[in-house]
């Protein structure tokens, strides 16, 4: 995978919008956004396509778990290290 581009994995589905990764990726490293913001934005992302087909109590729910899996998760957390040059935040 080239750098600049993050494939969020989460029950079978992948994710990846080049364009827009690649636009947060230059503004990370411009200092425009944080780690923790740019994985904010990937989360987004990744769950835009499901927030008018489930309730806002499950799209929450999903959320967090894709950003504990972005921090957890060793495979995620290389790739977003490998994309950003920076190691995803426990917390």
């Amino acid at each position: 995978m080239s750098a600049g581009k993050l494939r969020a994995v989460a029950g079978g589905l992948a994710v990846e919008a080049p364009r827009e990764a690649d636009s947060l990726i230059e503004r990370l490293k411009r200092g425009e956004l944080s780690i923790d913001d740019y994985l904010e934005l990937q989360v987004d992302a990744a769950i835009a396509p499901l927030r008018d087909k489930l309730p806002a109590d499950r799209i929450e729910w999903m959320r967090a778990m894709l950003k504990e899996q972005l921090r957890e998760d060793p495979v995620l957390s290389e790739l977003v290290r490998q994309a950003t040059g920076r190691e995803p935040q426990a917390g």
